[in-house]
């Protein structure tokens, strides 16, 4: 991440700020200028970037896209780097198949299990697949349960305010990710589902794509994540099955509640660059 304070610089009264960025002593230039997001906590524009593998050295300036520019009064900022590692090992295997007992975070006996893991800003999770039951399946997240809301696809009942969920229908085994708004048209999102005994429901998601403004400003990683795992029945107005339900229903009163969300940490290791 690169942050920039713009107060008593050039750009003190710009109302946005761009990052124009190369690597090598600017033997590449990427374009176009990504914009930069203020945040009001740290009053900085920040702004997260990828470098290719092979870069030794960041080159960047600003700009405030309209002729504007803080360029470190003609020398630039140069920062060594080292190229992109490449990527980590995940703990789970997006295959459909259950994962190790060791990612279980919550599971009730003879109900649903809850796996789930987190590595950078990707979080996983799974639970029992839906096939040959009678109940869908559905595994929420939320940064901070909120307020009830009606239960998704139509069940009767409320959950506490979710930003995304992963479901899977019982009838036909299909498996996909929604958003708070309904929409399953987004990046960031992987989901794997193969029926059978002792099969699973899991997927992944980009928490900074889902906490992005808009989908396209980068957004800070949550610290905790608060995940559940249930079934309803499989028809219209089909009921919470309290019984099976991950964590552990406190009241059995048909309804996810706040008290029924499970915290789970987010540990991300993130570089920063800070221009004071």
């Amino acid at each position: 991440m690169i942050q920039y304070n713009q107060a008593g610089g050039p750009l003190g009264g710009a109302s946005a700020i761009k990052l124009h960025y190369g690597i090598n002593g600017w033997s590449i230039v990427y374009s176009p200028d990504p914009s930069m997001v203020y945040n009001p906590v740290s009053q900085r524009w920040e702004t997260t970037i990828t470098l290719a593998a092979n870069a030794t050295r960041l080159d960047f300036v600003f700009n405030d896209g309209g002729g504007g520019w803080d360029n470190n009064s003609g020398a630039d900022w140069h920062i060594p780097v080292s190229g992109a590692p490449p990527p980590p090992t995940t703990p789970w295997t997006l295959d459909g198949n259950a994962e190790s007992g060791t990612l279980i975070r919550a599971q009730i006996s003879g109900g649903l299990k809850l796996w789930a893991a987190a590595q950078g800003s990707i979080l996983y999770v799974g639970a029992q697949s839906a096939a040959g039951t009678a109940n869908d399946h559905f595994i929420f997240i939320a940064r901070s349960p909120g307020a009830s809301r009606s239960a998704p696809w139509a069940k009767t009942g409320a959950v506490a305010a979710w930003d995304a969920f992963l479901a899977n229908e019982s009838t036909n085994n299909w498996c996909g990710w929604f958003d708070s708004t309904g929409s399953t048209n987004f990046a960031g999102f992987t989901e794997k589902i193969t029926g059978g005994t002792g099969k699973v429901i899991e997927g992944t998601i980009d928490l900074r794509q889902l906490y992005s403004t808009g989908g396209i400003s980068p957004a800070a990683l949550p610290s905790t994540v608060y995940l559940c795992a249930a079934e309803y029945g499989t028809s219209d107005g089909g009921s919470l099955v309290n019984s099976t339900q991950v964590p552990a229903t406190v009241n059995s009163d048909g309804n996810i509640d706040l008290g029924e969300f499970l915290a789970f940490p987010i540990n991300a290791e993130v570089h920063d660059w800070m221009l004071q």
